[in-house]
């Protein structure tokens, strides 16, 4: 004999899964909307941002004792880099215009000074 009120395990499943997660959202509302979350929020905010800060520092100084570059050296040798390579592209187009408009002298070829079998 079944128990009276026992069902469908899953469905009990469900529904207990639906009131957790009704709780759970009416709880973590009221936690968000108070203003003790929101500064403690705004305090774990501040203390990342000066560790990250703090950690940025010290790796610069690790890697300039080290003799190393840093990712702002190397970001910055990465833009100088393109401006070498967009003068080049100028100079590369500038020099087809000027090939495609007057040709190119063909180079003497030297004296033959040397007469043939003579060693």
């Amino acid at each position: 004999m079944a128990l009276p009120g026992a069902g469908d395990p899953a469905a009990m499943f469900r529904d207990m899964l639906g009131q957790w997660e009704k709780i759970s959202n009416e709880w973590g509302s009221q936690l968000l909307q108070s203003s003790e979350f929101s500064k403690s929020m705004q305090g774990v905010t501040a203390l990342s941002l000066q560790l990250q800060q703090g950690s940025q520092e010290n790796m610069q100084k690790v890697l300039t004792a080290a003799n190393l570059p840093s990712r702002s050296d190397i970001l910055e040798l990465g833009a100088q880099v393109r401006g070498v390579e967009d003068r080049l592209a100028r100079i590369e187009a500038a020099l087809a215009g000027i090939g495609a408009t007057a040709p190119v002298p063909e180079r003497p070829k030297p004296a033959r000074t040397r007469k043939p079998g003579a060693k």
